[in-house]
């Protein structure tokens, strides 16, 4: 027989886990490139996982420099999306923080000369080594079939905007 405290704690449990997958101000969902794909796997095999990422923090109002503020959103979005597992490009930051996809680079570049870590897919695609083949078979076939309840998933789930005028 289970005890009050029992019912207490998962309820809790259960108010946690709802209430910390919630998106704050300022955050969007993205899918990204799990940071486990290996390079050369094609593009619609590739595992997207949903991650949360903070376009705009409360402390973004703190910094007066447009460089600096530039800087420290890049850092935070590829540093977010990174601690999530997933990796994401230089083009998807550049399309979040509407800029181009130079004037991102040009600051990854920056901060790294710096000392600064910035990951990326270009930049990190390469930590791991895929020499065996097989690896590579099985990773295709199951990344096909999480697409496919993925997609399963979000026709369920995402209701479709209206086109109607």
């Amino acid at each position: 027989m289970l005890s009050a405290d029992h019912y207490l704690n998962f309820s809790f449990l259960i108010l946690t886990l709802y209430f910390s997958s919630q998106r704050k101000e300022g955050q969007i969902i993205f899918h990204a490139v799990s940071k486990d794909v290996p390079p050369g796997i094609p593009v619609d095999e590739i595992n997207l996982v949903p991650i949360k990422i903070t376009i705009y923090g409360p402390d973004d109002c703190t910094v007066k420099d447009q460089q600096e503020l530039l800087d420290k959103r890049i850092k935070r979005i590829s540093s977010e999306t990174y601690a999530q597992g997933a990796l994401i490009t230089q083009a998807d930051i550049a399309i979040l923080l509407e800029e181009s996809t130079k004037t991102i680079s040009q600051h990854i570049t920056s901060l790294e000369k710096k000392g600064e870590l910035v990951p990326t897919r270009g930049k990190m695609e390469g930590h791991r080594s895929w020499d065996k083949p097989q690896e590579k078979k099985l990773w295709s076939f199951t990344s096909k079939v999480m697409n496919i309840l993925r997609s399963k998933e979000r026709q369920n789930i995402v209701a479709k905007p209206s086109c109607a005028m």
